[in-house]
């Protein structure tokens, strides 16, 4: 594959490209052709057709001027059809190029090649939206052999050993496998901002089922009303967040190819993620509360560079693992990264602290109701109990264990999380204590990893003040 020339992306990159701009602009047209419709309606279907005319020649025109080459070492686009736009991305600062195809990207038969670099940009440095599977990955490979030529001398001290011979791991989330992650999935507030569309049948369908049910004929209704409505906003979201779930990690695989992880997973939207071996900064093991009392764990994995809604996001490596199978898991997926087994648990005077902290939370949060609705809201008191056994399953969860090759680190928020960073990736460390936490000889220790463009701190509180994870 030639890259001297520049090259455009496929023409059928141009019905994508006019459905993204008549994604934009149809919002504005309805609200200004309302008044229209009634009034004057030819004029408002005059006004549809020039919008989709405008939109062909807005998708051809955008196909027309964007086109891209890899010339004296730098993968160069142009883009733009009013201001001409050029970027020059040196190929040694390209850290991974990921293939997407959304839905109707599939349904023309294209993908989406991500090319991401070490920036701190919130969007990739380069999108090339519109290419054949073929042709995104012949460019995957022309980009990186032409990286490889770029860096000579980490070529040659891989050649100064041996090398070995490339092998392949592979894993696959099967379909029990899904089906029993989108049953414990913990993604119902990704949906809530949907439901406020249906709460308005809903409430309608709480009011005549309350009627159906013949209750409260004497009384009012209300009580009985809202909690059908929490019913049924409880069970939309649950079976909303399992649907997306299912989505999302259809047909997922993990593979690894000598020092190289490809992640592929999305049933409506695919998503294909090239992670090199040595940008990994660091591994987070998460057991939510639904999957830990049946073993099984989420894998996230930090790396280098990156770009999101936010800076640090990381990516699912697995989502389903069994936790006994996490160290062999490791082994062979990412080899580097030495799971603590014999953590050290926080020490028994930190217990005191754990428990007072979600109390004091707890008072803040039910005293407001307690004062406001007396005597009924003095049921938010039971949030003290609650709250106290909260924070005792944190200081239990909590601990923290320093190998030669690596630092764990295990605490519980909501779900309790254990990290893995080599000692090679601590790009700092920092131990503070609080007037508190010195009368007690405590301290709170934390370790900071690149992660996308801002980097990512892990911390334990209550540590013993002398050790502070790096003994």
């Amino acid at each position: 594959m030639t890259m001297s020339n520049p090259r455009r992306v496929h023409p059928l990159a141009i019905i994508p490209n006019a459905i993204s701009f008549l994604r934009n602009a149809l919002l504005p047209f309805l609200f200004g052709s309302i008044s229209l419709v009634r009034e004057h309606p030819l004029i408002t279907v005059f006004g549809a057709f020039a919008l989709l005319v405008l939109t062909g020649v807005f998708g051809f025109l955008f196909w027309y001027n964007f086109s891209y080459t890899i010339e004296a070492g730098e993968l160069r686009v142009q883009k733009g059809i009013f201001n001409k736009q050029r970027r020059y991305i040196p190929l040694e600062r390209i850290q991974s190029i990921d293939i997407q195809a959304g839905l109707i990207l599939q349904l023309v038969g294209l993908v989406q090649l991500q090319i991401e670099t070490a920036s701190e940009g919130k969007v990739p440095e380069i999108s090339l939206a519109g290419i054949t599977r073929e042709e995104a990955e012949a460019l995957k490979k022309v980009l990186s052999d032409a990286k490889a030529a770029r860096q000579p001398q980490a070529a040659s001290g891989a050649e100064a050993g041996e090398a070995p011979a490339p092998e392949q791991i592979q894993y696959r989330l099967t379909m029990k496998e899904l089906i029993f992650m989108s049953l414990t999935s913990a993604s119902i507030g990704l949906i809530a901002p949907f439901l406020s569309a249906v709460i308005e049948p809903l409430t309608n369908f709480s009011e005549q089922f309350v009627a159906w049910l013949g209750l409260f004929q004497n009384g009012n209704p209300n009580l009985l009303e809202i909690g059908v409505l929490i019913l049924l906003t409880l069970i939309l979201s649950a079976v909303g967040s399992i649907i997306l779930t299912m989505l999302a990690y259809a047909r997922f695989t993990l593979t690894r190819e000598g020092d190289v992880l490809k992640i592929s997973r999305g049933l409506l939207e695919k998503r294909e993620l090239t992670l090199p071996l040595d940008r990994l900064q660091g591994i987070r093991i998460v057991e939510g509360l639904l999957r830990q009392p049946f073993g099984y764990v989420t894998l996230h994995v930090e790396s280098g560079g990156g770009y999101g809604k936010k800076q640090g996001q990381t990516t699912v490596l697995h989502p389903l693992v069994k936790r006994e199978r996490v160290t062999e898991f490791l082994a062979e997926i990412a080899p580097g990264f030495e799971l603590g087994t014999a953590l050290r648990p926080l020490p028994k005077r930190a217990k005191r602290r754990y428990g007072v902290r979600p109390l004091l939370l707890a008072l803040a949060i039910a005293l407001v109701p307690s004062v406001l609705f007396y005597p009924y809201g003095l049921f938010a008191l039971l949030l003290l109990p609650v709250f106290l056994a909260w924070g005792l399953l944190q200081y239990r969860d909590g601990g923290w264990s320093s190998g030669e090759a690596c630092l764990t680190m295990r605490r519980r928020l909501i779900a309790r999380t254990t990290v893995v960073i080599p000692w090679r990736k601590v790009q700092s460390y920092h131990r503070g204590q609080s007037l508190f936490q010195k009368r007690a000889a405590l301290a709170t220790a934390s370790v900071r990893i690149i992660s996308g463009g801002e980097g990512k701190e892990y911390k334990i509180v209550d540590v013993e003040a002398d050790q502070a994870l790096m003994s």
